[in-house]
């Protein structure tokens, strides 16, 4: 079976494995990060959207105290409206494949 987790958030349904949610939780404990898995994921697609850079790759660093966490999204607009693909990201030394539309 497949188990997910979904929130609604600031108006978005944050939809993910239930195994990546967790292990993802984890390494952000581990690595003093305070936020919760959906405020990180929503910053980084929000830092991304500020870019403005459309349909093309970025790379991205966000600090959380002494934590950097970077990773790669893609920003589009359709109809009006702004969504982000989030591919991947990485916590201190583990990366994770997210691959998931925030905002």
């Amino acid at each position: 079976m497949y188990n997910c987790f979904m929130e609604k958030k600031k108006g978005q349904t944050i939809m993910m494995n239930e195994e990546l949610y967790e292990a993802l939780e984890q390494e952000l404990e581990k690595n003093h990060v305070e936020e919760d898995v959906e405020d990180v994921l929503l910053d980084l697609a929000e830092n991304i959207a500020e870019r403005g850079i459309m349909d093309k790759e970025v790379i991205f660093k966000q600090s959380y105290g002494r934590t950097e966490v970077h990773g790669c999204g893609v920003c589009a607009e359709e109809d009006g409206e702004t969504s982000v693909l989030i591919k991947w990201i990485r916590v201190g030394k583990k990366e994770f494949e997210i691959d998931d539309y925030f905002l």
